[in-house]
């Protein structure tokens, strides 16, 4: 057992704020100076300490409620970006899908345009062919003739 509740003379205030509250109720209780006024000097401590404790309790709690508040403020923004995110993710790739639409159309154009000269190109060796095919002709018919004289 603790001196503290069977002691004779009048604790500090220290003394009594530094001791357990078993052992204030016990020196409550036993009242070892026989003083009544040291009654209402334990109720008050004890009041001092229940304060204490409640300031104690005070900050963990709001801590907590900062702490709560922070994770609250991220399920939020991170519900926002679930809900954003879907809605930009299909016009980036909207975007994107249209140019190379784009590119793609613009590749088409030139190989048209290619393919268009190549046209040309190539009937104009046809005709070149054909000019070429008459004066081979023109000029072999006269050798090839049978003579008449």
């Amino acid at each position: 057992m603790n001196d503290f509740a069977i002691k004779k003379g009048k604790p500090s205030a220290e003394e009594y704020l530094a001791e357990s509250l078993e052992n204030i109720l016990r020196r409550l209780n036993n009242n070892p100076s026989g003083n009544q006024s040291e009654e209402a000097f334990i109720q008050s401590v004890i009041m001092v300490r229940a304060a204490m404790l409640n300031e104690e309790h005070s900050k963990k709690l709001n801590c907590y409620t900062r702490c709560i508040a922070v994770f609250t403020l991220f399920l939020v923004i991170a519900t926002i970006a679930l809900v954003v995110v879907p809605f930009i993710v299909p016009s980036i790739d909207k975007k994107q899908l249209e140019l190379q639409l784009s590119s793609q159309a613009k590749l088409i154009d030139s190989h048209n345009v290619r393919i268009e000269q190549l046209t040309q190109s190539l009937s104009m060796f046809v005709q070149d062919q054909e000019i070429l095919a008459g004066k081979i002709q023109a000029t072999t018919q006269p050798l090839t003739r049978p003579v008449s004289d």
